[in-house]
């Protein structure tokens, strides 16, 4: 069976290849990426906010805790490690509550752009490279100045010390050292 080339390339994408944790073959020019800002924005069922990327950002982490208690708050669920000596800041986890995956898989997606590295939208605030302030821009273009100020705000703002275990019940957890 054949398809009609045109029908096909008019054919907006699912939901599951415009949101998603991993990289969805869908390779895009640097140029074409605030269209593809627009996809998701439309495959979300709730507009993105300030109020939301901020829970999301505040609850990313570099290693994530898996509790085996619905007791245990979930704002202990991510902790956040830096390896001294390392000029990058470390790659970062989304660790949120389940209406907010949507939105997690909006700003961690990986976006493969022609001729670059497959990046997601945290990537460029954490750890910026040339084609950052052009992804940053289109992200704005879309979502908002304010949204992209907050992301920005809530990532680079020095990690929350853990203080405190959450109540509930959930396993011991052992973390190496940094170098062992």
């Amino acid at each position: 069976m054949m398809t009609d080339p045109e029908t096909e390339a008019t054919t907006a994408p699912k939901e599951t290849e415009l949101l998603s944790f991993k990289p969805t073959g869908r390779p895009l020019a640097l140029d074409r990426i605030e269209d593809e800002f627009r996809l998701m924005r439309s495959a979300l069922k709730q507009p993105l906010t300030e109020a939301v990327v901020r829970r999301i950002c505040e609850k990313s982490g570099t290693h994530l805790l898996k509790l085996v208690s619905p007791r245990a708050d979930g704002d202990h669920a991510c902790l956040y490690f830096e390896q001294p000596g390392i000029n990058q800041r470390p790659t970062l986890l989304p660790s949120t509550n389940a209406p907010d995956i949507p939105f997690c898989k909006l700003i961690y997606r990986p976006l493969e752009i022609i001729g670059h590295s497959s990046r997601s939208v945290v990537d460029h605030v954490v750890n910026p490279e040339d084609i950052s302030a052009a992804v940053l821009k289109a992200f704005a273009n879309v979502f908002g100045d304010d949204v992209v100020e907050t992301i920005r705000n809530s990532l680079t703002a020095s990690s929350k010390r853990v203080s405190k275990l959450a109540a509930g019940e959930f396993p011991i957890i052992f973390v190496p050292r940094p170098n062992d």
